[in-house]
C-alpha cells in the first residue's frame, strides 16, 4: 500500500504492489488536479526515502537512481504519459548518497471527466515496480469547484520552468498531508474555481478541522475574503498546537455573500505525534518479539482504529514482517494519545484481557471479534446495562446505554442472543451512527421462530415504525435507567 491519497472531487485510499511492506510504510504519494485558464491536469507527488532507491557511479562519487512512470487515462485511452529518472545529488559515499528522501513532481494534461492515475516506482531500469493506481475526476472550470488542496512545507519565489511552481511561488508540498503535532501552524495553497458569475463581488471561503467522526472541532472555524474571479489562488497560513491534535481533516467551504455555499473540499491530515519522528520504537512496541502474537494483538486493536487503521489492520498486516507490526504499533498509539502512549497502551492491553475473559468463549478466547467486546473496546463500559436473559417472550437481550459515545451523547446498543446462547451476544440494533440500524429489531426479538437474518434486514429503513408498542424490550431501550 503506498498511503493516502486524494483527488480534487473524491477522497479514498489506494493500494498497490510494492517492493516489500516496510518501504511501503514510508512511501507517500499524492495525487491532485488543478486548472489552468485552457485545461485540467493532475499533479503527481512522491517523497519516498533515498534508501529504498538504486545507486550509480558517476564522476565525483555515488548517487541514487531509480525510475517513475506515470499514466492518465481517461475514457479508455492513455491521456498523458511521463517517464522520468530519479536521480540524487553526488556524493562521497553511499551512505550520505541514501541519507534523507527524494522528491519528485510530475504534471499530466487532462480532460474533464473520471480518469485513472497509474504510478510505477522502479529502484532501477527493470526491476520490480512499486504501482499505484488512483482514479479522478476532474471538473469544467465554469463549474464552482476547489483544486485539490495541499499542505505546503517550504515556498520561495518560482525558478524557471520549476514543478514546485503555483501562481508564480515554487511550493514545497507535505506529501502525505502530514502536520507535526507540535507546528504552531498550518500553511495549504489550493485554487478555487468558477465563481466568476457569481453575483456577489466577494466571496468567502471557511475552513475549519474535524476530528476521526467528522465532528468540527470548536474554535477550529476561520474565514478569508477573496475577490471572485476565474482562477483564484488560495495560498493561507491557520493556527494549529496541541489542542488541534485530535483533528484527523481540514474542510474547506466557498460561501457566497448571500451565504450560499458554491463548494466544499476535505483533506484527512495525519498528526505527527510529539516524539514521534524518530527511529526508535517506543518500549511496549518493541518488546514484542513473536510476529503471530503480534499480528493478533492487532488485530485486537481494530475495535479502536480509525478507517484509514482498521484498512491496514484487516488488508496489509498480515502479509506484514515483525518490524512493520511493531511500527505499526507505536505509530498507533503516539496518534491515540500523544501525552502518554505508554499509559494509554497499558489501559487497552486491560481492556482487552478483561473482553478476551467476558465475551471470549465464543471466539476462540478473542473477545474483540464478539460484538460486545468490540463495542466495549470502541466506547468503553457503557454507563448502564440492562440484562433479560431468561425472558420467555423474547431472545435473551441486553441494552447497554452510554452517556458518552465518542463525540455523541446519549446512545443505545441492543445485543440479543438468537442461538440462546449467554455469552454469545449479537448487536441487533444501535441509534449509534454507523452501527447496525435495524427498524425491525422488536419484531425479530420476540419472534424465536422467527427465520428473518438479522443481515437481511440491517439498514431497512424505507418504513420507519413511527407508534411503539410499549413492550418492555421498547420502553427500556427509549427510557434506559
Amino acid at each position: 500500500m503506498l498511503g493516502k491519497k486524494f483527488t480534487s472531487a473524491v477522497l479514498g485510499f489506494v493500494a498497490g504492489a510494492i517492493w516489500g511492506l516496510a518501504q511501503a510504510q514510508h512511501i507517500q504519494l499524492d495525487v491532485l488536479t488543478f486548472q489552468t485558464p485552457s485545461e485540467p491536469y493532475v499533479e503527481v507527488q512522491l517523497e519516498l526515502p533515498a534508501a529504498l532507491l538504486g545507486l550509480e557511479q558517476v564522476e565525483g562519487g555515488l548517487r541514487i537512481a531509480g525510475e517513475v512512470t506515470c499514466i492518465l487515462e481517461q475514457a479508455g485511452e492513455v491521456v498523458s504519459f511521463s517517464k522520468r529518472n530519479l536521480a540524487g545529488p553526488t556524493m562521497p559515499d553511499s551512505a550520505a548518497a541514501r541519507a534523507g528522501s527524494h522528491y519528485h513532481v510530475d504534471r499530466l494534461v487532462a480532460r474533464p471527466g473520471v480518469g485513472r492515475v497509474t504510478v510505477e516506482i522502479r529502484a532501477e531500469s527493470g526491476g520490480a515496480a512499486a504501482t499505484a493506481e488512483v482514479d479522478v475526476r476532474l471538473l469544467d472550470l465554469d463549474v464552482p469547484h476547489f483544486s485539490s488542496p495541499m499542505l505546503v512545507e517550504a515556498y520561495a519565489p518560482a525558478a524557471e520552468d520549476s514543478p514546485y511552481a503555483h501562481s508564480g511561488v515554487d511550493l514545497l508540498p507535505v506529501v502525505g498531508a502530514r502536520v507535526g503535532f507540535e507546528a504552531a501552524e498550518m500553511r495549504y495553497y489550493m485554487e478555487l474555481y468558477g465563481v466568476d458569475h457569481v453575483p456577489d463581488s466577494l466571496i468567502y471561503i471557511a475552513n475549519w478541522l474535524e476530528d476521526a467522526e467528522g465532528v468540527e472541532l470548536a474554535g477550529s472555524r476561520v474565514y478569508q475574503r477573496v475577490v471572485k474571479g476565474q482562477i483564484l489562488p488560495v495560498f493561507a497560513t491557520r493556527p494549529w498546537g496541541p489542542d488541534a491534535s485530535p483533528a484527523r481533516a481540514i474542510v474547506w467551504e466557498a460561501v457566497s455573500k448571500t451565504g450560499g455555499v458554491l463548494c466544499r473540499e476535505a483533506l484527512p491530515i495525519a498528526v505527527e505525534s510529539a516524539g514521534g519522528g524518530g527511529d526508535e520504537l517506543l518500549a511496549f512496541a518493541a518488546a514484542w518479539t513473536d510476529r503471530e502474537a503480534l499480528l493478533r494483538h492487532l488485530q485486537d486493536h481494530h475495535p479502536r482504529g480509525n478507517p484509514s487503521q482498521q484498512r491496514l489492520i484487516r488488508d496489509v498486516l498480515p502479509e506484514a514482517d515483525l518490524a512493520q507490526m511493531q511500527s505499526f504499533l507505536d505509530r498507533f498509539w503516539r496518534l491515540q494519545s500523544p501525552h502518554d502512549p505508554a499509559g494509554a497502551y497499558a489501559q487497552y492491553v486491560q481492556d482487552i484481557a478483561y473482553v478476551d475473559e467476558r465475551w471470549g468463549a465464543c471466539y476462540k478466547g478473542h473477545g474483540a471479534d464478539s460484538d460486545m467486546g468490540y463495542v466495549y473496546l470502541r466506547y468503553g463500559a457503557p454507563n448502564t446495562v440492562v440484562q433479560r436473559h431468561n425472558e420467555t417472550e423474547y431472545y435473551p437481550y441486553e441494552i447497554w446505554h452510554y452517556l458518552r459515545a465518542g463525540n455523541f451523547s446519549d446512545k443505545r446498543f441492543l445485543f440479543f442472543s438468537p442461538h440462546m446462547v449467554a455469552e454469545c451476544f449479537t448487536l441487533l440494533h444501535s441509534d449509534m451512527l454507523g452501527e447496525v440500524s435495524n427498524q425491525d429489531w422488536l419484531t425479530i426479538l420476540r419472534n424465536r421462530e422467527n427465520t428473518l437474518r438479522v443481515t437481511e434486514s440491517q439498514q431497512n429503513r424505507s418504513n420507519p415504525r413511527d407508534n411503539y408498542t410499549r413492550e418492555e424490550p421498547e420502553d427500556l431501550f427509549f427510557n434506559p435507567r
